[in-house]
């Protein structure tokens, strides 16, 4: 369910500006979406996860099954998948605090880059691949107008 929280927050946060005009029930939306996956992120990782599958393998599963192959190992990835839900809870706050308080105006996919800032960074890289081919001496061109090496 979390999952799907977060899409559901992600697709109204997309769908705010659509066609040059804000949509207010979107932003609503998206915070709701926000808020819920940070409470169904500690209801089901935090809780129930533990409560149920650590439990179980940790503490019923020896019982049950004295020799099980591969017990500790399996246990440490389950505990590590623990520790890292604790890690990312503690970012998912951060975020809720900031969208309860009203220091965020709004949300944004900071992950998602612009075409404009994309464009920048493909001219970026082709220019400085370029002056390290022609400092280097790695690609000779196949005519030398072009190249402007010298």
């Amino acid at each position: 369910f979390t999952d799907v929280a977060l899409e559901f927050a992600k697709l109204n946060v997309y769908f705010r500006n659509r066609g040059g005009i804000y949509h207010r029930l979107n932003n609503i939306l998206a915070s709701v979406g926000c808020i819920t996956f940070g409470i169904s992120w500690f209801w089901l990782r935090l809780y129930w996860f533990p409560l149920k599958v650590l439990y179980t393998t940790c503490c019923i599963g020896p019982q049950l099954v004295p020799s099980i192959p591969f017990y500790f190992f399996f246990n440490f990835l389950l505990i590590t998948v623990m520790l890292m839900n604790i890690y990312w809870f503690l970012y998912i706050v951060l975020l809720v605090v900031k969208v309860l308080l009203g220091q965020m105006r709004e949300i944004n996919d900071v992950r998602e880059y612009e075409e404009e800032n994309i464009k920048t960074m493909q001219k970026t890289h082709n220019n400085l691949h370029h002056h390290n081919s022609c400092k280097d001496g790695l690609e000779k061109p196949w005519n030398s107008k072009d190249a402007n090496c010298e």
